[in-house]
């Protein structure tokens, strides 16, 4: 078989393998793409056409100001968090961009609270009872999402503040 992708339905020079990738995009690549297939018998098949849109568009940044690296807890303790998005296009982003999970982490495995959504802080509480295991921790992670949908992530990992018994 030989192959020949075009771009807006004109050949693209040197494109003649079964597989066609452009390593990195840019606006100039945007439009509609396809390729025909031809055999040894003179044969010929074009695929349907496959369109490809390029965005300018840098990611958003995500931020998180409260609780910083290093914060420990305690069983009952209340975790405060906090933080801020930027987009180099939209500027600050408001408080309804944002998204946060808070994942309780043990051994190999972790356990999401529901997302908080819409909210530029929030905080929650550390259970007095539960598991007791010493390889414990909380993730939080902030999502913001700027006008285009594009997404920036943050994270911070708080750990218990451990003590050492002796009787």
């Amino acid at each position: 078989l030989s192959y020949q992708w075009q771009k807006n339905n004109v050949n693209i020079p040197g494109a003649t393998s079964a597989t066609y990738s452009i390593p990195q995009t840019a606006l100039t690549h945007a439009g509609s793409y396809r390729v025909i297939v031809s055999n040894n018998t003179g044969s010929t098949a074009t695929s349907n056409a496959a369109t490809l849109t390029v965005i300018n568009n840098l990611l958003p940044t995500a931020e998180i100001l409260t609780p910083t690296a290093g914060t420990t807890y305690v069983a009952g303790t209340t975790i405060n968090f906090s933080g801020k998005g930027t987009d180099p296009e939209d500027g600050a982003l408001p408080a309804q961009s944002m998204s946060w999970q808070i994942n309780f982490h043990h051994d190999v495995h972790h356990h999401d609270e529901p997302p908080r959504n819409g909210i530029a802080s929030g905080s929650f509480t550390v259970p007095q009872t539960g598991e007791t295991a010493h390889n414990v921790w909380y993730r939080i992670i902030l999502t913001v999402t700027d006008a285009l949908g594009s997404k920036g992530k943050d994270s911070v990992d708080v750990y218990p503040l451990k003590s050492t018994l002796q009787f």
